[in-house]
């Protein structure tokens, strides 16, 4: 399975026409597609997010008579660079700068033990093996996307 951003999808077509003619016209199986929605005025955005049975993904599909680009889809959710927290960046954060590997002081190289500032685990920060990165990642779509 991959997850692939359609782009330039027009607002006004339904997401389940969509799926339907792309499995028609590339003979792909659609498991989800879901919309994005601009988080300032909350209204549907042209990109569109499929989730298609197997492990190709290709560089455009047609719908509709025309081509349309596809971008693999890896999503991340939002990490500050500065103190390493979640669900703000290093430019709203008012903390101090924390080192990514032990999340002491920052002093340049670090020879301490990994130890997250998120969930205390053996890891750096920014793992995507940690635990809360994978919650985030879990929930960080949830006020963008819609089904």
């Amino acid at each position: 399975m991959w997850e692939g951003l359609l782009f330039d999808i027009p607002t006004n077509v339904h997401l389940a026409d969509v799926a339907t003619e792309l499995k028609n016209s590339n003979d792909i199986e659609i498991v989800e597609i879901r919309r994005f929605i601009k988080k300032n005025s909350r209204q549907e955005a042209s990109p569109v997010l499929i989730t298609v049975l197997g492990i190709n993904t290709p560089d455009c599909v047609k719908l509709w008579f025309f081509n349309y680009r596809t971008q693999l889809f890896i999503d991340k959710p939002l990490q500050c660079n500065k103190c390493y927290s979640f669900t703000h960046s290093s430019r709203f954060c008012s903390s101090d700068v924390r080192c990514i590997n032990c999340g002491g002081s920052y002093s340049g190289q670090c020879t301490n033990p990994s130890n997250c500032t998120n969930c205390k685990g053996d890891h750096p920060a920014n793992s995507p093996n940690c635990p809360t990165f994978i919650k985030e990642k879990k929930f960080s779509n949830f006020n963008v996307l819609s089904t």
